[in-house]
């Protein structure tokens, strides 16, 4: 499986979308600080809930 996680980035916060390739609308939307450290908790937490052997593509 692949998500494909979507980054949305100002200088106040980031908002992260996940979609995967079956589906034509996100299924998780967040806004966090911006950071890349709740980036990869982000993609961490999208591979426990959808299993490791999820590919992630992150796109700015």
């Amino acid at each position: 499986m692949i998500a494909y996680v979507g980054i949305d980035a100002h200088t106040t916060n980031y908002t992260l979308s996940t979609c995967f390739e079956a589906l034509e609308a996100p299924v998780n939307t967040n806004t966090y600080s911006p950071s890349i450290a709740n980036i990869v908790k982000y993609c961490n937490a999208v591979k426990k809930q959808h299993g490791n052997d999820t590919k992630i593509i992150v796109g700015y």
